[in-house]
């Protein structure tokens, strides 16, 4: 997942290091990376909040399929008071 404002990834510099040093010793077999890549989107996806610029991102979703077109919603009414009344 990408920060909709500073397109930089919702991970902090530390796990992106990290996760660049897997990548580079992982096997260049096919299923060893992809496993490795979705890893790093799990856990990215995790994030609310952008580590690099502080703004909260909207939440997205997809939509079913309508005549073959992937169609995608940008929640930008979606608050997340409610998360933060859980903390």
């Amino acid at each position: 997942m990408v920060c909709k404002y500073c397109f930089n990834v919702l991970l902090t510099r530390s796990e992106i290091e990290n996760y660049i040093k897997k990548m580079r010793r992982v096997e260049h077999n096919y299923i060893s990376r992809i496993v490795l890549f979705k890893k790093i989107f799990k856990e990215a996806s995790k994030n609310l909040k952008c580590p690099h610029c502080d703004r909260r991102n909207p939440v997205v979703q997809k939509l079913p399929k309508i005549s073959g077109k992937i169609e995608v919603k940008h929640s930008v009414l979606y608050t997340y008071s409610h998360i933060e009344r859980a903390k």
